[in-house]
């Protein structure tokens, strides 16, 4: 019963808003390396962040976007950044020096 309500409320949040958007996806800019946009953590919601690329695809900067997000709680802010950090971009000197885009990650609770 736990999974189907994850499921449910899954479908439900992908349907409400893009997990990548901003000037990366406008520009066409592929992730190389991520994992899923939901993961598992002590809160359910989502938590939005402004992120800046560098040409070598490393995310070099996070913000977190206290007015977009559903949880504001400063433990799993950090445990969603530190699940981000990690992603790669593709590389390339055509796109802009620190490029800028918007991640939401969905948080469901542990199982």
């Amino acid at each position: 019963m736990k999974n189907l309500i994850i499921v449910f409320f899954s479908c439900l949040t992908f349907g409400a808003y893009a997990q990548l958007s901003g000037d990366i996806v406008r520009d066409g800019r592929q992730l190389v390396k991520s994992d899923s946009y939901m993961m598992q953590g002590s809160h359910i919601g989502k938590l939005v962040f402004d992120i800046a690329v560098n040409a070598e695809g490393d995310i070099t900067a996070v913000k977190f976007v206290p007015s977009k997000s559903t949880i504001s709680s400063t433990p799993a802010r950090i445990k969603a950044q530190n699940y981000i950090a990690d992603w790669k971009f593709k590389k390339g000197t055509t796109y802009p020096k620190f490029h800028q885009g918007t991640i939401a990650i969905t948080m469901v609770r542990e199982l």
